[in-house]
């Protein structure tokens, strides 16, 4: 003979539920002491180089980030893990350029925002010149740099104002195996004496000087035949991609179009954040008292 449940020594309402049908649980009351998960914005790069990704890692801390060279690898991420945008940069992207047409229809209808951000080797191209490092530099990176330029460079030209950075450089080029004969030189000035008297096989040069700057040095360098041929390598602090105009080029696109409604909130948003101006204006009119 089997003996009655206990309703009370079993849990009572609570177990009930497992052997009534018609038992209708009560909603829950309190909220759950679980944190709320954090999802944080994700971008696709696709870009040469790191341009985009240190700007989105230095500018955009709650954004998560990841780079591509090209278009086959950003777009089988895009496939394995959706991103809020495909981003993009290169100079003269358009519909029917063998870029965009590797990349005209992103999965999951993810939109693709074009622009052009130039990175360190197209400063340097623009210079003239053969590198283009950002302070602070490693040591593995400064020596790379030099013995890329030939097995013929032994004496190595160092220019800054800094008497630190001339040490430091110093200690790493005076450190490599191939034992590189350095020659340094504290202004613009004396990197041009030095470049005429001892003919360097290389230079170091920093941009920001007193007196003659580096662009300076540049300009008088190209200007000698005698000097004309030494190879340059910029050593700044001053980040190419830093300055505060660094793109005159955006352009969103989404496979399948954009409808009315994404369409008008789009260039809302945009003509908010590209005319600050007239914002500012705007308020300043407001906060003004009438005459």
């Amino acid at each position: 003979i089997e003996a009655p449940l206990d309703h009370e020594a079993y849990g009572g309402d609570d177990i009930m539920r497992w052997f009534n049908p018609d038992y209708q649980p009560e909603a829950r009351t309190r909220r759950s002491k679980a944190p709320a998960p954090t999802v944080s914005p994700r971008l696709v790069l696709l870009e040469q180089g790191d341009t985009l990704l240190r700007l989105v890692g230095r500018y955009m801390p709650d954004h998560e980030a990841v780079s591509f060279p090209d278009a086959e690898g950003a777009v089988a991420e895009l496939s394995h893990s959706p991103a809020r945008a495909l981003v993009v940069n290169a100079p003269l992207v358009w519909p029917g350029s063998g870029l965009l047409d590797q990349v005209a229809k992103p999965p999951y209808g993810t939109p693709m925002i074009t622009c052009w951000v130039p990175g360190t080797d197209e400063v340097a191209r623009q210079l003239g010149v053969v590198r283009y490092l950002v302070k602070p530099i490693t040591r593995d990176a400064l020596l790379a740099t030099v013995a890329s330029l030939g097995e013929d460079v032994r004496t190595v030209l160092l220019v800054d104002d800094e008497q630190e950075a001339l040490q430091l450089f110093g200690r790493m080029l005076s450190s490599a195996e191939r034992g590189y004969r350095v020659l340094r030189a504290k202004n613009g000035q004396g990197a041009l004496d030095m470049l005429r008297d001892r003919q360097p096989d290389v230079v170091l040069l920093d941009l920001v000087m007193p007196g003659l700057d580096g662009f300076q040095v540049l300009q008088e360098k190209s200007r000698d035949p005698a000097i004309r041929d030494i190879p340059v390598v910029v050593i700044s602090s001053r980040d190419p991609a830093g300055e505060p105009i660094v793109c005159d080029m955006l352009t969103v696109t989404r496979a399948g179009g954009l409808p009315m409604r994404d369409l008008l909130a789009c260039i809302g948003a945009l003509s908010e954040i590209l005319t600050p101006s007239v914002r500012s204006a705007g308020q300043a009119r407001s906060e003004t008292p009438a005459a």
